[in-house]
């Protein structure tokens, strides 16, 4: 084996940047490319050019990501996050060329059995890889749940509907009993409320984890996000309208409300879902699989 090889991660910054940090090592230089698309074809061409292995760890509706690698020679892998499902199988153009995009690429992958699924209702066949989750709690004690019921909501202020942003609203209406923690938000759709608190970004989700009873996930469509994963490390729980091990699953409002009266009387820590999230999330478990799939295509 040679003694090092390049992979290039292409992907959103806190995808790429991260991948990188954790599966560089001694066999292989991992390099996290961002700003992928403000970059021209020539730009593209001499990275992949350089490249033994990419990994686009999203996938672009377009097939000249893998013309470049073919016409280069590099190995390429496809890996569907979420919303690029939805793209991918929104019209029969979209349908095809994600299907052309799958013949052009060595590997075609998916973060969650759910994705899988649906890239196979059109054609393409995806493997499951998880992805590592940041902000993993690996302790084994967790931070006592707060007095006073607390939600998290992952609501970004650009893609409110998307998020669940009528659910949220008339949660917060019928439950001013409880608080509710609303990420990167700044409350412009809502208002002040007495038992909201508005958040940006935030570099220390271990303390917002802290703060919270509960990790509420309503979008229109999802793939496995690392605040859920993260919420359950923390011994949290979780609600989500995607069936998941050791997550509440809840189909809307009514569904929502019924499971959050019953942690009104008691919210217990969530000791089976950390169990679960640092058996199978942890960089322990899925660094050596990135690696080993690497070595596959090398």
């Amino acid at each position: 084996m040679r003694n090092r090889y390049k992979i290039i991660i292409i992907s959103y910054p806190h995808f790429a940047q991260h991948l990188a940090s954790i599966l560089n090592n001694s066999h292989f230089q991992v390099i996290g490319i961002t700003n992928w698309s403000s970059l021209s074809i020539v730009q593209r061409y001499r990275l992949i050019r350089t490249a033994d292995l990419v990994h686009f760890f999203y996938t672009f509706l377009n097939p000249f990501n893998q013309l470049l690698c073919k016409l280069t020679g590099t190995s390429c892998i496809l890996h569907y996050i979420g919303t690029d499902v939805v793209v991918a199988s929104r019209s029969r153009w979209n349908r095809f060329i994600s299907r052309f995009n799958t013949q052009l690429s060595q590997s075609v992958l998916c973060v969650s059995p759910g994705l899988s699924a649906e890239l196979g209702q059109i054609g393409i066949f995806a493997k499951t890889l998880l992805y590592f989750a940041p902000n993993l709690n690996i302790n084994s004690l967790y931070p006592p749940m707060p007095v006073t019921l607390t939600i998290l909501v992952y609501l970004p202020k650009e893609r409110e509907s998307f998020y669940g942003l009528d659910i949220v609203k008339k949660l917060i209406h019928n439950n001013e009993d409880i608080n509710f923690i609303l990420l990167m938000n700044d409350g412009s759709s809502i208002g002040p409320k007495h038992n909201v608190e508005y958040l940006p970004r935030s570099n220390d989700m271990k303390t917002i984890y802290s703060k919270t009873s509960l990790l509420l996930r309503m979008p229109i469509h999802d793939g496995f996000p690392s605040m859920v994963v993260e919420a359950l490390s923390f011994g949290r729980q979780v609600i989500r309208n995607y069936p998941t091990p050791f997550c509440h699953h809840a189909t809307g409002l009514d569904d929502v409300q019924e499971i959050i009266d019953q942690f009104k009387l008691k919210c217990p820590v969530n000791y089976e879902g950390a169990n679960y999230a640092k058996k199978y999330f942890s960089e322990e478990t899925l660094v050596p699989k990135y690696h080993q799939l690497y070595l596959k295509y090398l």
